[in-house]
């Protein structure tokens, strides 16, 4: 009864390391009368840490009977929710209009989700919450999400979009890492399917997988797509890929409109790895374009590569574009005559 609110707060956390029959009334009949939210706060801690049955009830009882919208509030509820309990706290989301409760709510329930079962009432209510015009509850609903398996194509890119979109944020780092985890560390069973706007991600994840997964070389050849389209740090996962898959590499880059991309990675390679995992050079130069040609040489020419040599000679004198065959022939020289 303390009129010091700190007081009354130690007093009930001091009541909560007694035995449990022997204070669960005096804590109950508390928690019914108190007015004081922090006081309520540390009331339920104690209650729940000394496993007194009811404690959400009485809780859930007193929020609709004094409609309270207090965030502290709500962070106690979250605090004694059960698995059992999380499709009634998903279900207060839409009664309450304060911004930074409905934080509490969706960020509690994302907490959960990393650890139990998405019940459809939640997952609902994330895929709901993604539209929001408050962007801050767009990671946690983003996170639970991820936790769900079988989400149809529009929700997935949504998801990733929202991610994407939160930049630094350490969360998203967590809900990635949590992913990763769950897939066994699988890149491509993540990644295929994601928009452009996730090359950020992607090559933030790729040194945290153990595998590209798969579908490794259709994953290659869709972020050198995204290369292509200016994605922003696609040729970032690019390079962070080949150092997990050299071999898929190689392998993506046969038949691959977008192979420079795939073939500056090859190079930024350890030179070991490059000599174990050897693209088809003159396979490279025979189906790509003027501009992507000259790249490759230009790559190559960094290389100082003398296995490239016959490559260069025949793109010398079979390319039907001058000024690749004059930056062919111009190469091909500097090997040659290199000390």
């Amino acid at each position: 009864d303390d009129a010091d609110m700190r007081v009354a707060e130690l007093a009930a956390e001091m009541l909560g390391g007694l035995d449990a029959r022997l204070v669960r009334d005096i804590l109950m009949n508390r928690l019914k009368t108190e007015r004081r939210i922090p006081v309520v706060s540390a009331l339920a801690q104690a209650m729940s840490k000394g496993g007194i049955p009811g404690t959400w009830d009485a809780l859930i009882a007193k929020q609709h009977g004094e409609n309270i919208c207090s965030p502290a509030f709500f962070h106690a509820l979250a605090d004694v929710a059960e698995e059992d309990d999380l499709r009634r706290f998903a279900a207060l989301f839409d009664d309450v209009r304060d911004a930074e409760t409905r934080r509490v709510i969706m960020d509690r329930l994302a907490l959960f989700a990393r650890t139990s079962p998405v019940a459809p009432e939640v997952e609902t209510l994330a895929v709901r919450v993604l539209n929001e015009p408050d962007t801050t509850l767009h990671i946690p609903a983003a996170t639970i999400l991820t936790h769900v398996s079988g989400l149809d194509a529009p929700t997935r890119t949504r998801v990733w979009e929202c991610l994407a979109a939160a930049g630094e944020d350490p969360r998203v780092t967590r809900a990635v890492a949590e992913m990763l985890r769950n897939r066994g560390g699988a890149l491509a069973d993540l990644f295929l399917g994601a928009p452009p706007t996730a090359a950020g991600l992607l090559a933030q994840a790729a040194t945290e997988a153990s595998c590209p997964g798969e579908g490794a070389a259709q994953l290659f050849r869709t972020v050198a797509h995204w290369a292509r389209t200016g994605a922003p740090r696609a040729k970032d996962a690019l390079h962070a890929m080949a150092l997990l898959a050299p071999a898929a590499l190689v392998t993506a880059m046969a038949n691959c409109a977008d192979q420079i991309f795939l073939l500056e990675a090859w190079s930024a390679l350890p030179e070991q790895e490059r000599a174990s995992n050897r693209p088809d050079l003159q396979a490279f130069f025979a189906e790509a374009t003027p501009a992507d040609a000259l790249a490759g040489i230009r790559i190559l020419t960094r290389l100082q590569d003398l296995r490239s040599l016959n490559a260069m000679a025949d793109v010398a004198f079979t390319s039907k574009d001058p000024a690749v065959r004059k930056a062919a022939l111009e190469l091909t020289r500097e090997l040659i005559l290199a000390p």
